[in-house]
């Protein structure tokens, strides 16, 4: 099978996943992106990808969310009497931008991994979606789970952009305090202020200091490579999943990247019905602060319990969850 895969540069971070996954399976696989800084309308890049479709005889194309910019969508009727199209959104479905649903008819699969796109887009517009979340790479997050005879470095980590989100600062801070009581060691990456400029940059981790004086000593400012968080798992005893935003209801790619190599992860409570993940058993669950601060002093005192439980997460994981046993799925 020849396949297309549009999706923005914003996603480009799985592209080494995808294509990994479709030569497992035998599919040659090409990948366009959308570069939105360039404030191109959809009509621009919707050239671009006919060009394709019929230059590369594509026999499908893959949408990683339905690319639009105002109501103005990238793939119209055009696109779709050329080649049989599916779409996977990884970001939750906003049903309100379709006003008929004569366009999402237009696609023969519809993917969502957010689990409440499957009732909303049926009791809206009478379509079948189905769930399926973005899972993890196989080399990058389940080519090697942990035996639990290499050091640890850090006791407790967080990868993710962090910024005014209130949310997840309000969860860092209590991890902070934790580790600072009991001398924990943590590590937390992700673009915490403004660092585009020098100045940007030295002002944004003053104000930071200021505000957030038990968090900041832990921050590292920076963006770490898909390769970088990997190592940054398999050397933490616990790896906190912070999902925002907040209407977001399902597990995020995160929540299987963690779990892939069999690192232990502390996750906020999701809708795990529709996976496969029981909490628990493959990861630890939290509902508020109080309960977090309870979990991360338990899981690091009962290393036993821990270590069983992410060999647990690791093992669904490579079961179920990586890309290479979905891709055929979602280009079928």
């Amino acid at each position: 099978m020849r396949a297309l895969v549009v999706l923005t540069k914003a996603n480009q971070i799985f592209e080494n996943s995808f294509l990994e996954a479709a030569a497992a399976n035998g599919i040659s696989l090409t990948m366009f992106y959308v570069d939105e800084g360039r404030n191109q309308p959809p009509s621009f890049w919707r050239e671009q990808v006919k060009q394709v479709i019929r230059e590369q005889a594509m026999e499908k194309l893959l949408m990683i969310n339905d690319y639009s910019s105002g109501k103005e969508f990238l793939v119209d009727d055009g696109i779709f009497a050329l080649v049989p199209c599916n779409v996977w959104f990884v970001d939750p479905l906003q049903l309100n931008a379709y006003e008929t649903a004569s366009r999402l008819r237009g696609y023969r699969h519809i993917f969502t991994y957010e689990p409440t796109d499957v009732p909303n887009c049926l009791q809206k517009f009478d379509i079948r979606a189905d769930y399926l979340p973005l899972p993890a790479g196989d080399s990058l997050f389940c080519s090697a789970p942990r035996d639990f005879t290499e050091k640890e470095e850090y006791d407790v980590c967080f990868v993710g952009l962090v910024g005014k989100n209130q949310r997840r600062l309000q969860v860092l801070e209590a991890a902070a305090r934790v580790c600072r009581q009991r001398h924990y060691t943590m590590a937390l990456y992700g673009q915490f202020w403004n660092d585009s400029r020098w100045l940007a940059s030295k002002v944004g981790a003053l104000k930071f200091r200021k505000n957030y004086p038990e968090l900041y000593p832990f921050v590292h400012n920076q963006r770490l490579s898909p390769a970088e968080v990997s190592a940054l798992y398999r050397k933490t005893r616990i790896n906190l999943n912070i999902h925002y935003p907040d209407f977001r209801t399902g597990a995020s790619p995160r929540t299987f990247e963690i779990l892939g190599n069999n690192n232990f992860e502390l996750c906020d409570a999701r809708d795990f019905s529709c996976t496969s993940l029981v909490p628990g058993q493959h990861l630890a669950v939290y509902h508020d602060v109080a309960e977090l601060e309870e979990l991360l002093v338990y899981y690091l005192e009962h290393d036993k319990e821990r270590i069983q439980i992410a060999k647990n997460g690791g093992e669904i994981v490579r079961n179920q969850y990586m890309f290479s046993q979905v891709i055929a799925r979602v280009l079928g």
